[in-house]
């Protein structure tokens, strides 16, 4: 397993533009209320907050960290992902309820073909290892494939099934 740290810089820069957008909305918010239905000013500062908490709930808290997961994934591991598989892999980048994430820093050393499966291949069996039933629809990855991890038969070392020889023995795989 890789060792767990509690953030990297895109999840700060991500969280703090979280934060900022919501104080905007916080000030924005009231205002246009007031304007809109004449509402008096304490009202609508109360109504603007209830607002930004469901905006940063239902909306804003999820775009940023999979911001921040996607700029990770392809500025400092230079792999080539979409916005929606950054999504996907956004449980492995961004702190989870126990303020962990994984750096993964050795997908940088595999080929650039293999990166992508790596990363789905190590969100599979953090997934496994964690199963959780109540985990957030958004931090259950929708595609969970089998066949990535395959064991040495000489050896029978568990690795990514990526691999032509064995990482622990140097056996050739068929």
């Amino acid at each position: 397993m890789a060792k767990i740290v509690y953030t990297h810089a895109h999840s700060r820069v991500c969280g703090c533009l979280n934060v900022i957008v919501y104080i905007i909305g916080v000030f924005i918010i009231p205002g246009i209320l007031s304007d809109a239905f004449g509402l008096n000013i304490y009202l609508a500062i109360g109504g603007g907050f209830v607002v930004m908490i469901g905006m940063n709930h239902l909306f804003l808290s999820q775009f940023f960290h999979t911001l921040s997961a996607y700029m990770y994934i392809r500025l400092d591991l230079d792999t080539k992902v979409s916005y929606r598989e950054a999504k996907d892999l956004a449980f492995l980048f961004v702190p989870n309820e126990t303020g962990v994430w994984w750096p993964m820093r050795e997908v940088k050393s595999l080929p650039e073909k293999e990166r992508k499966q790596y990363l789905y291949a190590y969100l599979t069996r953090i997934v496994r290892s964690i199963e959780n039933p109540n985990a957030p629809e958004a931090f259950r990855p929708p595609r969970i494939v089998d066949d990535y991890y395959i064991n040495c038969p000489s050896c029978g070392f568990e690795q990514w099934g990526g691999y032509s020889t064995c990482q622990k023995c140097g056996t050739a795989f068929q």
